[in-house]
């Protein structure tokens, strides 16, 4: 047992010095593990080099067609949250040139839960909805356990949610928070409307 009492403060400096990264994994490994799954799942790859009119080149382009549905996936790999946030113009230049038609997602090795969830509330959980406004989808890839989980947005291709390793589970941990603060915000826009 510990000699010394339970503070706050220590518990919270033990939390700063947490890592980024739950596991230390390159953007080659991410990616190469995203190009294995979308390839596992049955979609086609088209390589990025080709698409020669972007200013922006994707790391991956996937499609799969299925009962007249044709589902286009896009997206880059970034090594950390930090780097999302510094590129993120690139995204959405890509998506501008490549238009709504197509499912834009940034792969991430696995985050830290406690750096996850600074990101996801930080200045009023900025960055949570500006995701979620340009729907991008956010996935977080662990080549060693060859696992893929979408922690925010969610495919239009429901086959990909029999392959996450967290099946339906997309946005659910940032709903956790965010739709705690909608549902107070909810319960006092009912409460002054019934007190009219």
């Amino acid at each position: 047992m510990a000699n010394e009492k339970f503070s706050s403060k220590k518990f919270i400096n033990q939390l700063k010095t947490c890592p980024p990264l739950a596991y230390e994994f390159s953007k080659e490994e991410v990616k190469a593990e995203i190009i294995r799954f979308f390839l596992f799942v049955g979609y086609e790859l088209t390589d990025p080099n080709s698409l020669e009119h972007l200013t922006v080149k994707p790391d991956f382009f996937a499609t799969r067609s299925e009962s007249g549905s044709n589902f286009k996936i896009t997206g880059v790999v970034r090594h950390d949250l930090d780097e999302l946030v510094e590129n993120l113009e690139e995204v959405k230049t890509l998506k501008e040139e490549l238009g709504e038609n197509i499912e834009y997602l940034i792969a991430l090795p696995p985050v830290s839960e406690r750096h996850m969830n600074d990101f996801v509330s930080d200045n009023n959980y900025y960055w949570y909805k500006k995701l979620y406004d340009v729907k991008y989808m956010l996935w977080l890839c662990n080549p060693d356990e060859k696992s893929v989980w979408c922690p925010l947005g969610a495919p239009k291709d429901k086959l990909l949610l029999e392959y996450f390793k967290f099946k339906n589970s997309t946005n659910g941990l940032f709903h956790l928070p965010y739709s705690a603060q909608a549902r107070q915000e909810k319960k006092g826009f009912w409460k002054h409307e019934l007190d009219l």
